[in-house]
């Protein structure tokens, strides 16, 4: 035996305790008889990350889902007789049991003023207890992460789901008049019948463009759409990279990860509204594009140029087929309401 006690293949007790090698953690704790602190459903290949934190008065967990498509979970967490929140980083909402709103979540907290993906709750904070286990149902967009938390005593063993109402109210088609800011390569505006990539124009200034421009169009909004309870969101399907959304002037917030919605309830009025998006895309457009110019028409650091851009270090490097940009896929107007 020794000393230190009893060594095997692959586990060595050492005083009170014991070292593993060679082995995965699940086998570790299954030699332990520990149950697994998480487990999910979903696919094996790219299971969600996550993390535990434990504190004096509230048990914290962070998952992530690593997929570049939208799933859905149901989370098993070592957790139980404790109420759930889900908290979305995002946009410091929180989800919990309090009553529900028009998206079907509860605004416990709401941190305003925060840019970010301002989109409402995706799910209500919905369990059930299982074995030991509280069971979170998780509806997680593209590569989207949530806080989940347990504190306070749990008021009922589960908590079934409020399903909100989502009906498609207009589908913004175009055209789209674009603006770009002057200096930097591309015409002043363009008019686009349908959204797509800039860098499919035939326009070298539009293609390589790199910075921020700003789709505008006119939305008439009727009567019908303005009902007691109702949320109505702007879905811009997919962005490169980062949009503001404003509408008549105010703006109603950022984003730059999906699910791509906005709350544009608060500025739309009947009648006429004026929507602008304010689309930032990566500088990488336009290093490519200079590269293919000869110095003297080159857009970065043109000299005595006022506003033009400058241009970066390491210049010269990097990929050569420019990112997609700009807004793509459908611009949509959603309602969304309690059943």
């Amino acid at each position: 035996m020794g000393r230190y006690g009893r060594v095997t293949l692959n586990q060595h007790a050492f005083g009170k305790g014991m070292t593993y090698w060679g082995i995965t953690l699940d086998e570790v704790l299954t030699r332990l008889k520990t149950p697994r602190d998480f487990a999910s459903s979903g696919s094996l290949d790219n299971p969600p990350a996550w993390v535990h934190r434990h504190a004096p008065d509230a048990e914290i967990y962070f998952v992530a889902n690593q997929a570049d498509a939208p799933v859905h979970l149901n989370a098993r967490f070592r957790v139980t007789g404790k109420d759930v929140q889900i908290w979305r980083p995002m946009d410091g909402e929180m989800t919990a049991d309090k009553g529900s709103n028009v998206a079907g979540y509860t605004s416990v907290a709401r941190i305003d003023q925060r840019t970010g993906n301002r989109q409402p709750g995706i799910q209500p904070a919905v369990y059930a207890t299982e074995s030991g286990y509280t069971v979170v149902p998780l509806n997680l967009a593209e590569r989207e992460s949530v806080f989940v938390i347990f504190r306070n005593a749990a008021p009922a063993p589960s908590r079934a789901a409020i399903t909100p109402v989502e009906t498609k109210l207009a589908a913004l088609s175009g055209p789209w008049t674009l603006n770009f800011p002057p200096n930097w390569g591309a015409p002043s505006s363009i008019q686009m019948q349908q959204l797509a990539s800039w860098t499919d124009s035939s326009d070298p200034g539009v293609k390589y463009f790199s910075g921020t421009a700003t789709y505008s169009k006119t939305v008439q909004a009727p009567a019908s759409w303005f009902k007691p309870g109702q949320h109505i969101l702007i879905d811009l399907d997919k962005v490169r990279d980062i949009a503001e959304v404003k509408v008549n002037g105010k703006s109603v917030g950022l984003t730059w990860a999906p699910p791509y919605r906005l709350d544009v309830s608060a500025a739309l009025k009947l009648g006429a509204n004026k929507l602008e998006i304010a689309v930032t895309n990566e500088w990488t457009n336009r290093q490519i594009g200079d590269r293919l110019l000869p110095v003297e028409k080159r857009i970065l650091a043109q000299p005595g140029v006022p506003g033009a851009p400058a241009a970066p270090t390491g210049f010269g490097f990097g990929p050569q087929i420019p990112p997609e940009s700009g807004l793509l896929g459908d611009v949509t107007l959603v309602a969304v309401r309690n059943p």
